[in-house]
């Protein structure tokens, strides 16, 4: 995968232990953040053959569509399926 792919925004957490309940308060701010984040990049710079766009209801929630590469054999063919966002902090 090319850097350019990868999340523009990075988590770094450098904290003692007897923070915990400020760093798992600063790590999920900046988790939804980056969420927020990649999801407006996808929604303005789709990748080409991918349509993915989240939910009104539920932010965590994408629905999915890949188009087969041309000259393969999944070439004109769809596959779609639900997305969902799961955060394990």
């Amino acid at each position: 995968m090319a850097d350019n792919n990868l999340p523009r925004c990075l988590i770094k957490v450098r904290s003692p232990s007897s923070r915990i309940s400020t760093s798992f308060n600063f790590i999920f701010a900046n988790l939804v953040i980056c969420v927020l984040q990649e999801t407006q990049r996808l929604l303005s710079e789709p990748a080409p053959g991918i349509n993915a766009s989240p939910l009104e209801e539920n932010m965590r929630y994408f629905n999915v569509m890949i188009l087969g590469p041309s000259q393969s054999p999944y070439e004109g063919e769809e596959e779609s399926f639900r997305l969902i966002l799961m955060f394990c902090i």
